[in-house]
């Protein structure tokens, strides 16, 4: 898969707010309870940032549900969907991602947090593996996905590891690489030797 051209140039980290983003539709397969629930564990350890979700609503029920949820916690933050300048610069302005998805097949939200600059940390054993590789980046349930967070979130060292780490990944994705990778296929499957095609005998003499 190609991922489209990252959102933008990538904005000093320093610059960047200490907060996390779950990124695209409200929906119970992402289990937006779930993050929820991590950064509230994490804040409570001593992490100072907010949660920020953005993206369409989902089932009625569901959003009812979230909307419960996110009521009375000010350092939850919901915004509608964001496209085109307002979504670079959402992107472009926090330092964490978190999707706690457990049947995504490659995670287009988490493949644009990471070509943002962003550290997505993501639920373990998904396609989002392909994107994100450092062991770091990865949880199995809440309690690891807080202690992720709080660590990463005081570690300079490590946030600047895994942001190198997260560029290589991600650079496997861009559109030159796949259009490379593509190009090298087709032009070694046209130099193979051709299928070596059967031999038929006919004998059209009279009986």
């Amino acid at each position: 898969m190609a991922l489209a051209a990252a959102p933008g140039p990538i904005r000093d980290w320093e610059a960047r707010r200490e907060d996390v983003l779950v990124f695209g539709r409200i929906v119970p397969e992402k289990r937006i309870e779930r993050a929820i629930a991590i950064v509230a564990r994490a804040r409570a350890q001593g992490f100072r940032g907010r949660l920020v979700i953005a993206g369409p609503d989902g089932p009625p029920d569901y959003m009812a549900r979230i909307r419960a949820l996110i009521a009375g916690q000010n350092w939850i933050e919901r915004l509608p969907p964001q496209s085109g300048t307002a979504k670079t610069a959402l992107l472009g302005s926090l330092r964490y991602g978190l999707n706690c998805c457990e049947v995504e097949a490659f995670g287009i939200a988490t493949a644009e947090m990471a070509a943002s600059g962003m550290i997505p940390l993501v639920a373990r054993g998904t396609g989002q593996d392909e994107i994100v590789s450092a062991p770091d980046c990865r949880f199995s349930d809440e309690a690891e996905a807080a202690r992720r967070l709080l660590s990463l979130s005081r570690d300079a060292g490590l946030q600047s590891r895994l942001s190198t780490a997260l560029q290589a990944d991600i650079a496997r994705f861009t559109p030159a690489r796949f259009t490379a990778a593509l190009a090298t296929a087709a032009a070694d499957h046209l130099s193979a030797d051709p299928m070596p095609q059967p031999e038929f005998s006919h004998d059209f003499s009279p009986a």
